[in-house]
């Protein structure tokens, strides 16, 4: 089992140190790194190639799960890099097939299409009507640091006012782990 290898791999690394894992429904979407700055969004670009992606701010700024500004009353890094997927909800992708059938346009093949020809247009207020969301899942280039760990980290972005996933859990072992993971199996088809 694939899981329980990379168990015994984290165990000899960390030597016998105390660990929790996070476990988080995979979300299919499209990878989008957010940079504020002083608490406001300044930039959106898409992971590209790995080291340069396409600049898709004015797309971005239209996704309401997407804070332009970061809540106040935290300790908010001056410069701060969030890194997330935006993603098209199963039923706006049902939604949006339905209206590009009615005029004779082609369907998208999936939601991740769906949402990464959304960012890419040049029409903002398109991007605006494809009821794209988002969820923030790691930091990229921070001033400070943010959190002591991953799980910390999601929740100071809760509190920031970026959203994360809500299927999140906290497994003390690889075998609740597992047990998360054949539990949420289910719930990764209705996102």
């Amino acid at each position: 089992d694939e899981l329980r290898a990379f168990d015994e791999r984290v165990r000899k690394q960390l030597g016998g140190i105390d660990y929790d894992y996070v476990v988080e429904l995979k979300i299919d979407g499209l990878a989008i790194s957010l940079r504020y700055e002083e608490g406001a969004l300044v930039t959106a670009a898409t992971r590209g190639d790995g080291r340069v992606g396409d600049d898709v701010t004015a797309n971005v700024r239209t996704i309401k799960a997407v804070p332009l500004v970061l809540l106040d009353g935290n300790k908010i890094p001056v410069v701060l890099e969030v890194r997330g997927e935006v993603y098209m909800p199963t039923s706006a992708f049902i939604e949006l097939n339905k209206l590009r059938a009615e005029v004779g346009e082609p369907a998208f093949a999936n939601p991740r299409n769906a949402a990464a020809g959304s960012l890419k247009l040049l029409d903002a207020k398109i991007t605006a009507a494809r009821n794209l969301s988002f969820f923030a899942y790691a930091t990229g280039q921070v001033s400070e640091p943010l959190a002591e760990n991953h799980y910390q980290t999601l929740q100071r972005f809760k509190k920031l006012g970026l959203p994360v996933n809500p299927n999140i859990k906290k497994a003390k072992d690889i075998n609740e782990v597992i047990g998360i993971c054949l539990a949420s199996s289910e719930k990764r088809l209705k996102l």
